[in-house]
């Protein structure tokens, strides 16, 4: 009885680190994602490659360069450019902001150190107006801000003094206004990596904006600054759903609780699997001992 237990205690830990380990890596519903790149590349420039989904061109242009993960996390990440070059890619499926649909940018970024103020300009990611719509939005580090924050062309900007060299999980929510054709664009962040989409929007925005709303059917990642800053960004995906876009970006940028969480259920997988094991080895080994000693029936 009490080997029993055992397995089942061990079963039950080896199923409750698999459910925490799931939650963070599972696969997003492809139906909530509209685009996403991990940025999986070897590294050099990140012109020509053509990963992740919901895209209908490999990146182009630009000096942007693939290196290795963000201080530590897991993953790979992109340096933008410090030469005003961009590279953009163009989405599968462009979208319109405004009534019935949200939509949430995700991913990491990262800047050490970020430019003084007045050196630089724009350093991150944009979404790219299409048609008549020349309403670029970008976040990152706005001009020559040396905040993070976004830039709303058209409309103004929203900033926030963030840390040099931290990782900052980085949402901008994309929502409709109550006034019909308007939308409402915030920005959130948190150096917590494993914070969930909801509950990072739950809190306050560090900076928020009205205006029209506009058409946008492409992403540049772009940078100007002094070359003794270097700024990133990882993991990136854009959802109708926050908790899709910020999932994404929590799988393609781990942190290491993520992976030591997986790690030990992998590990206690093992081990319950050998210890079931060698029980039904045992549990042969002994039937097949009481068959051989049992005496046979003779005639008297």
């Amino acid at each position: 009885m009490v080997r029993t237990r055992f397995f089942s205690s061990t079963g039950l830990a080896v199923l409750a680190l698999a459910s925490a380990s799931a939650s963070l890596w599972s696969t997003p519903t492809p139906a909530a994602i509209i685009f996403s790149d991990a940025f999986a590349y070897a590294a050099g420039s990140l012109s020509g490659n053509n990963g992740g989904a919901g895209w209908s061109n490999a990146w182009n242009g630009g000096t942007s360069q693939v290196t290795g993960s963000l201080p530590g996390t897991g993953g790979t990440s992109v340096r933008t450019s410090s030469d005003a070059s961009v590279t953009d890619r163009i989405m599968a499926s462009p979208q319109t902001t405004g009534s019935p649909t949200s939509y949430y940018l995700s991913f990491v970024f990262n800047a050490n150190p970020f430019p003084a103020s007045g050196q630089g300009d724009y350093a991150g990611v944009s979404l790219k107006g299409t048609g008549t719509s020349s309403a670029n939005l970008f976040v990152g580090t706005p001009g020559s801000s040396g905040q993070l924050g976004f830039d709303w062309a058209n409309e103004g900007d929203g900033l926030f003094a963030a840390s040099n060299n931290m990782n900052y999980l980085t949402v901008l929510a994309i929502k409709p206004a109550l006034t019909p054709g308007r939308t409402v664009v915030s920005l959130y962040a948190s150096t917590n990596l494993l914070i969930s989409g909801s509950s990072l929007i739950g809190g306050t925005a560090l900076a928020s904006l009205e205006g029209d709303s506009f058409s946008f059917g492409g992403v540049e990642i772009a940078g100007g600054y002094p070359s003794s800053s270097s700024i990133n960004v990882a993991g990136l995906a854009l959802a109708t759903t926050v908790d899709e876009a910020v999932g994404f970006t929590q799988i393609a940028v781990p942190e290491p609780g993520s992976l030591l969480t997986m790690g030990v259920a992998a590990t206690l997988l093992g081990v319950l699997t050998l210890n079931r094991a060698s029980s039904h080895r045992r549990r042969s080994i002994e039937r097949h001992a009481t068959t051989t000693a049992r005496p046979s029936s003779m005639p008297l």
